[in-house]
């Protein structure tokens, strides 16, 4: 399982890196055949969850920092997310973010195509 983290970097800049998430194999409980077919991560610490929807075309306002290290899934929709130095990428439906530029120059996102954007945001501690 990957996911995307927007990060800033020594040189003040936002970038993105895309990461595997390690995940363990365990044995269920009530079908232990199925040894290896179950993976995991490690356990977050957040502290909630909040959905969001934001409609299409919506616009950030300009270059901005994360509010806070968070991991944002989503669920419908497509968000397009800008470094400072003018990389972007787009997140659709099924995609996980990790936004750690809290500091720095920041980034651009907007909500690009016709849906409605739908997304969960799980704060980390």
């Amino acid at each position: 399982m990957k996911y995307m983290r927007i990060y800033t970097g020594i040189d003040g800049e936002s970038h993105f890196e895309d990461i595997e998430m390690p995940m363990k194999s365990s044995s269920p409980v009530f079908n232990p055949a199925l040894k290896d077919s179950i993976k995991h991560s490690e356990l977050a610490k957040a502290t909630g969850i909040s959905f969001n929807e934001y409609p299409p075309g919506m616009d950030w306002g300009g270059c901005h920092t994360a509010p806070r290290r968070q991991f944002v899934i989503i669920i419908q929709g497509r968000w397009e997310f800008t470094t400072s130095q003018g990389i972007k990428r787009q997140l659709a439906a099924g995609d996980v973010l990790l936004t750690e530029d809290t500091t720095g120059k920041g980034h651009f996102s907007k909500v690009v195509g016709r849906k409605i954007l739908k997304n969960a945001v799980v704060p980390l501690e």
